[in-house]
């Protein structure tokens, strides 16, 4: 059930990335129109450099351009900003670039970061400011997918439930959602593998509709690929199904999501206390009981839940109440 590579073999978690490339510190004015990040590779792959890089026009920056003194430096440092996934291999680097534009020649500084990624996935680089020459630029957030090192160089995706928020109890009918995230655009799964676990009943919902079957989320697209209705009749700490999926020949698995569990509270207990879906059989040695006799009686019931406190069948005169 697992996924190609050993790097998908974990749950994908999401992972917020904030890029904060400082470079003298100076006047706090933003300028201009925020700048954004291009990278070298569209999606580079597990243990490929690859390099992310900033333009800053000279007319953006006037005088400062030509200031070949300044010396690029990221705070907080290095070794505490970047996250185990991405590797700096290194940077800043500043250069000075020309380009041909109408017949003129124009220059720009190029500012690059050089990075080896460590595991695939989908990142999300945040928004930043960015300073040179006592002017402050914002910089757009960035999306950035990192493929596995092995063909076919699969980008992996977020597999996760999603519920009401609690408090949960004993016997509530809970709705969970299936959904994928961390897509380009809505595919369909391959497969769906959906193993329940102890302790609550789950059932699948089939009919979706009004459910809004996909939406953005940061630019990525999240998919709604299956509901279900979740009973737990036992209270505590409950794991939810583990679940898997395939989708293009990638494997996600998800497991350990648990819930907390409480008791149904005393002013809105049932009758019965049971909790689940249940059959109740009750047989008799013979058909009819003669007035003044007696005749032995046996009640079963079946199923999943708790069947403590439920009530059974009574006998009286040959009819059943």
């Amino acid at each position: 059930m697992d996924c190609l590579g050993q790097a998908c073999r974990r749950r994908i978690r999401r992972r917020l990335v904030t890029l904060l490339p400082w470079i003298f510190v100076g006047v706090q004015v933003l300028s201009g129109q925020p700048i954004e990040w291009s990278i070298s590779s569209p999606t580079p792959k597990v243990g490929e450099p690859f390099t992310l890089s900033l333009r800053l026009d000279q007319a953006t920056l006037g005088q400062t351009f030509k200031d070949e003194g300044m010396q690029p430096e990221l705070i907080p440092p290095k070794e505490d900003f970047f996250p185990s996934s991405l590797q700096l291999f290194k940077g800043p680097i500043v250069q000075t670039r020309r380009e041909r534009v109408e017949g003129r020649f124009s220059q720009y500084l190029l500012v690059s970061y050089v990075f080896v990624a460590q595991e695939a996935g989908r990142f999300t680089l945040n928004s930043a400011r960015f300073q040179w020459g006592g002017k402050e630029f914002s910089v757009r957030p960035f999306l950035l997918s990192v493929a596995q090192k092995d063909p076919p160089y699969l980008v992996p995706f977020e597999l996760a439930w999603e519920h009401p928020p609690g408090p949960f109890y004993i016997g509530q009918a809970i709705p969970l959602k299936l959904v994928v995230r961390d897509q380009k655009k809505w595919k369909a799964a391959d497969s769906i593998q959906v193993v329940p676990t102890p302790g609550g009943i789950l059932e699948k919902v089939t009919n979706l509709s009004g459910e809004e079957p996909e939406k953005e989320r940061e630019g990525w697209v999240q998919s709604t690929i299956a509901q279900y209705v979740y009973t737990p009749y036992r209270e505590g700490t409950r794991e939810l199904p583990v679940a898997t999926v395939k989708i293009e020949g990638l494997e996600q698995r998800i497991e350990g999501k648990k819930l907390i569990v409480q008791p149904i509270p005393e002013g809105v207990r049932s009758t019965s206390g049971a909790v689940g879906s249940f059959s109740i059989r009750a047989s008799l040695e013979e058909p009819s009981i003669p007035g003044g006799s007696t005749q032995p009686s046996e009640s079963v019931s079946k199923g999943r839940g708790t069947c403590i406190g439920q009530r059974f069948h009574r006998y009286r005169q040959g009819i059943v109440p």
